[in-house]
């Protein structure tokens, strides 16, 4: 489906489209392999001369980006390792807000709108099988934000790299929240993350497969 996004989600290195960023997290889809992004949806990098994104936010999804460094983990309810990126979330209304006020969770059809999905797919409404939650436990005492709570090996260099981008964003973001969808979507998007200082969203974005 086509209309206004309320959000939009920038992205380190050069801009990609959606469906390119979905193909390299997995190819979200229904379970009958809808695609659910948008075709008409291009992120646009974090770093370009234009972005809107402040210094400060595009400092912290730099530092997130260089800690993850591509690793590999299993995501909350996945059963595959899937690769991490950093990305910025904003409002697409300049005088809008990521968060409406007063709430400790992100506006959802902020999220939705920023990774370019569509309303529905294969008659299932996104919209309807979003699962938001908050992290109101996220320390710097090295403990993976989106590990499953699965054990790993200490000196698995893919989870040195995730417990970095979790103290990065420990200390450096506020109202932390998981974002995914529930089992009726096969392979989704998923984002952890957390309010910058002017509001922003910088979020770790991944995927979880449940066949």
């Amino acid at each position: 489906s086509s209309g206004v996004r309320c959000g939009e989600m920038y992205v380190v290195g050069p801009p990609v489209g959606a469906g390119a960023l979905s193909t390299e997290l997995g190819e979200w889809c229904t379970s009958y392999h809808e695609a659910l992004e948008r075709g008409d949806v291009v992120h646009a990098s974090l770093e370009g001369d234009d972005s809107p994104v402040s210094p400060a936010t595009r400092d912290v999804a730099l530092r997130l980006h260089a800690a993850i460094d591509g690793a590999m983990l299993l995501p909350m309810a996945s059963e595959s390792d899937m690769y991490g990126r950093a990305v910025v979330i904003r409002a697409t209304d300049p005088e809008g807000s990521c968060w409406g006020e007063g709430e400790r969770l992100p506006d959802e059809k902020v999220l939705h709108g920023a990774l370019g999905l569509k309303e529905e797919a294969d008659d299932v409404t996104l919209s309807e099988e979003t699962i938001l939650e908050a992290k109101d436990d996220l320390t710097t005492d090295g403990k993976c934000m989106w590990c499953g709570g699965y054990d790993y090996d200490d000196d698995d260099e893919d989870v040195a790299n995730a417990r970095r981008a979790t103290r990065i964003m420990a200390s450096d973001l506020d109202q932390h929240f998981e974002f995914t969808f529930n089992d009726l979507v096969m392979v989704a998007p998923a984002l952890y993350g957390g309010r910058s200082s002017d509001g922003d969203i910088v979020a770790v974005l991944t995927g979880r497969t449940w066949t």
